[in-house]
């Protein structure tokens, strides 16, 4: 008799429809650590997707997904202009082109670059995010140096999208999770 199929762990994302709920994973320096820590804990089955906002040279862009999916049963993947992020899946957030969304949630990236000091600008993904998911969005912001994303907390949240923030006794460097909260 043949050998049974060897167990596979990850979610296969290709399997998915769009994700109804999207959540951004934000982060700085310390980032990668935090979130990979988050995804291996995290269990599969939620019916949600996540975008992956992280400040880092756009030389590491590329080994961003091998590095915070490996072992992670979540897949973890580029953006691709005009698809879906996916139900089980987590998507990296371009560094150097700023995401949007068509009506009905195709992610579109753009022809320009982020606005602001910081790239990718966890506070445009937040604005551009909620304004296509509106309650049915959400974001995690983790360790990070600055203060990127604190200033659309008020616009977003009166959209419905939720917000939090990692703990700073948990954070490499806690001022981005502390701007937010406060």
């Amino acid at each position: 008799a043949p050998a049974p199929a060897p167990r596979v762990d990850k979610v296969s994302a290709d399997n998915n429809g769009p994700a109804e709920q999207l959540w951004l994973l934000a982060a700085s320096m310390g980032g990668p650590v935090a979130v990979k820590e988050f995804l291996d804990a995290l269990p599969v089955g939620l019916p949600i997707g996540f975008l992956y906002a992280q400040h880092i040279d756009c030389s590491f862009e590329k080994q961003l997904p091998s590095a915070v999916g490996r072992h992670s049963r979540w897949p973890v993947r580029l953006a691709r202009h005009d698809d879906f992020v996916r139900t089980g899946e987590v998507v990296v957030v371009p560094v150097n082109q700023e995401l949007n969304f068509a009506s009905g949630g195709r992610m579109q990236c753009m022809e320009r670059p982020w606005s602001g000091s910081y790239s990718p600008s966890i506070e445009q993904m937040m604005l551009n995010l909620a304004a296509e998911f509106g309650r049915c969005s959400g974001t995690i912001v983790f360790s990070g140096m600055g203060e990127d994303g604190s200033r659309a907390c008020a616009h977003v949240a009166g959209q419905g999208m939720k917000i939090w923030v990692q703990d700073s006794q948990s954070s490499t460097c806690p001022s981005m999770p502390d701007s937010v909260r406060e």
